[in-house]
């Protein structure tokens, strides 16, 4: 379970490297069309990790609201 914690963990690390490494190249050549799509996907993909962090491990601090089956603080 550590094992596949850290390897979890690693890819995440290196998934968030590469994007921010695309978003740099892009800046330093001045792609704006390149630039818009890469950094609308970037701040796409990064609330689903986000949605997935505080749903699952976070959710000891939040307390879900069963009508609408969601999470507030």
């Amino acid at each position: 379970q550590v094992l596949v914690a850290e390897a979890a963990h690693d890819l995440h690390i290196t998934i968030v490297t590469g994007e921010h490494e695309q978003l740099f190249e892009l800046i330093c050549k001045k792609d704006l069309s390149g630039l818009e799509q890469v950094l609308k996907d970037h701040l796409y993909y990064s609330m689903k990790r986000m949605r997935h962090s505080i749903e699952v491990d976070y959710k000891d601090y939040f307390e879900e609201e069963p009508e609408e089956n969601r999470f507030v603080i």
